[in-house]
């Protein structure tokens, strides 16, 4: 009988928690996007089937909702090819159809706001006079 995405995502939740030893709010995040976002799509299906075309159109899916940043996106994607790669160990699956999907760009916005010397000046200033009230 083929192994479902739902069995084969149990193993790897269990093997995150247990084996990885990952701490209890990311297991908690791993189950949230399992049971909103990743089962409703793949749940049923066995294994075998699933595609990189089937990851494709999810992923297209959710760049069309235009609700989820792209680190979000990248993120799902990311926990999709882990609990492939984990079927590959544990189940004999062939190949990780999540290992060629395509990553949504992330852009860092670039504004970085440093302290002139003047401002480090004041800074230590500040500090050396907080030190002296002590």
């Amino acid at each position: 009988m083929p192994v479902t995405f739902e069995e084969a995502a149990a193993e790897w939740l269990r093997y995150m928690r247990e084996d990885r030893a990952r701490r209890a709010s990311t297991v908690r995040d791993y189950e949230r996007v399992l049971r909103n976002i990743l089962l409703p799509v793949f749940g049923g299906v066995a294994i075998e089937a699933v595609t990189a075309r089937d990851i494709a159109r999810f992923r297209a899916a959710l760049v069309a909702e235009r609700r989820l940043r792209p680190r979000t996106i990248n993120k799902y994607l990311a926990q999709l090819h882990s609990i492939f790669g984990r079927a590959q160990r544990t189940h004999g699956l062939s190949g990780n159809p999540g290992a060629g999907a395509e990553r949504q760009p992330v852009r860092g916005s670039g504004d970085v706001d440093v302290l002139s010397v003047e401002e480090i000046g004041q800074l230590d200033d500040a500090c050396r006079d907080g030190d002296s009230r002590s």
